[in-house]
């Protein structure tokens, strides 16, 4: 079991503050280190997805992985143009549950950045390192908030080792659940939420509900 299923490539598809549930870095400089713990096998922990954000609202929302998702989310992008007065397409998203070892709490990270995406991707594939779960990673941000050339440099940082039962423990505490962003939800706590909902559209216009509370 890793983060991505077997034979997954990105080819193929391609200010948070610090009592966020979401893991951010706000500013030049700010770098955190964390442990990765999603798990393609246990979607619970971990979704890829679509993503489309409008401007004008300030909203975003998320859509399967899927064909679907991807028409949907351009529908959903239908009256978005950037400041070029260029159509605005879905961006790619991975969504994956992780312990901020920083902050000392778990978080859900949404990976928007194809980079990242990439580098994690080459870590996993390195067997130096291999699965995620088993290593700190460290990451930083170079670029100031709302500067278009903000990068994010990651290093792996040894042992390599299972994280410890104080991780465990918090991260099973917390309920995570990444699977209801794609149904508008907050994943945070959502795991029962999700263990009874059905896909009828009353129950996930309540999971909505709850989780938005």
């Amino acid at each position: 079991m890793s983060l991505l299923p077997e034979g997954y490539s990105s080819s193929d598809f391609e200010k948070e503050s610090s009592n966020s549930q979401f893991f951010g870095l706000a500013d030049d400089g700010d770098k955190n280190t964390i442990r990765i713990l999603g798990d393609a096998e246990q979607p619970e922990t971990f979704v890829m997805g679509y993503q489309g954000w409008l401007r004008d609202s300030n909203e975003k929302k998320t859509f399967p992985a899927t064909e679907k998702g991807y028409a949907d989310c351009v529908e959903y992008l239908k009256d978005e143009y950037n400041e070029k007065k260029k159509k605005v397409m879905p961006s790619k998203v991975w969504v994956t549950q992780i312990y901020n070892l920083t902050l000392k709490c778990p978080q859900v990270w949404e990976i928007k950045q194809k980079k990242i995406r990439e580098d994690l991707e080459k870590f996993l594939g390195n067997p130096k390192w291999g699965d995620l779960r088993f290593y700190d990673v460290t990451v930083e941000r170079s670029g100031k908030p709302r500067d278009p050339m903000t990068s994010y440099t990651l290093i792996a940082d040894p042992p390599i080792e299972p994280p410890t039962a104080e991780i465990m423990e918090a991260i099973k505490e917390a309920r995570i659940d990444c699977r209801v962003v794609l149904s508008g939800g907050y994943p945070m706590g959502a795991l029962e939420i999700a263990e009874i909902a059905t896909n009828d559209q009353a129950n996930i216009e309540r999971l909505k509900s709850i989780t938005n509370g």
